[in-house]
């Protein structure tokens, strides 16, 4: 056998495709598998310039609705940023589907101060709550998040939101209250909120107006 080389062993590691893969992740043609497709491309993008930030291994995971699996190599992200959670506190209620498929994740008082980028891969058929942590900022990737229910992210130190907050799709309400926020990007102006927007107690007082829209209406520029 020739000596392995460096792509082989990012194969291994699950950070690149391998050809047969590859081949049939891009011959899927749903819009939603070609999101991930596009996804994938960044993430390989990456991965050439040194900085590769999600194993294609766990993409495959999420695609292949095995959810389970894709949940502990997040779990694990999660725990070597933030060492003041454990494991087994954040399993704790977890509730899947019988076909494996993730439901709901309850991450509320978990002692969480950063959220991985693998964190931004999952895809929740239900609620997401984050609430009452300690999170001062979030992934740049946290628009690739697929929410069908609420998500929660009150009760934070969150100052700002990043560009690709409003790639947000959520099915249910988005919950940003009690947060230090004073201004949102631009982005925010194209979240899909199908339920109710809360964004009291948080620095700006120009952002109490908004939780008055409901069932995802579009608040009006008043700054």
């Amino acid at each position: 056998m020739g000596q392995a080389t460096s792509l082989d062993l990012l194969v291994d590691e699950g950070l690149l495709p391998p050809p047969a893969v590859c081949e049939m992740v891009f011959a899927w043609t749903t819009p939603w598998h070609a999101s991930m497709c596009g996804m994938a491309s960044r993430a390989l993008g990456e991965l050439v310039s040194g900085m590769p930030e999600v194993p294609w291994r766990l993409q495959v995971l999420w695609l292949e609705n095995r959810h389970r699996e894709a949940v502990e190599m997040v779990i694990e992200d999660m725990i070597a940023i933030n060492p003041g959670s454990s494991p087994d506190w954040l399993r704790r209620r977890l509730t899947f589907r019988r076909d494996g498929t993730l439901v709901s994740w309850d991450l509320r008082h978990s002692n969480l101060q950063y959220l991985p980028h693998s964190f931004c891969m999952a895809d929740c058929s239900g609620d997401l709550l984050l609430s009452h942590n300690q999170l001062s900022t979030l992934p740049g990737s946290i628009g690739c998040l697929r929410v069908g229910g609420t998500l929660h992210l009150g009760a934070n130190a969150l100052e700002t939101l990043p560009k690709s907050f409003g790639k947000l799709q959520i099915k249910g309400d988005l919950l940003l209250n009690d947060n230090q926020l004073s201004t949102l990007p631009w982005s925010f102006w194209d979240l899909q909120i199908r339920g109710d927007l809360r964004l009291q107690k948080n620095r700006s007082p120009l952002l109490q107006e908004l939780s008055d829209n409901k069932r995802g209406r579009k608040p009006r520029r008043r700054w």
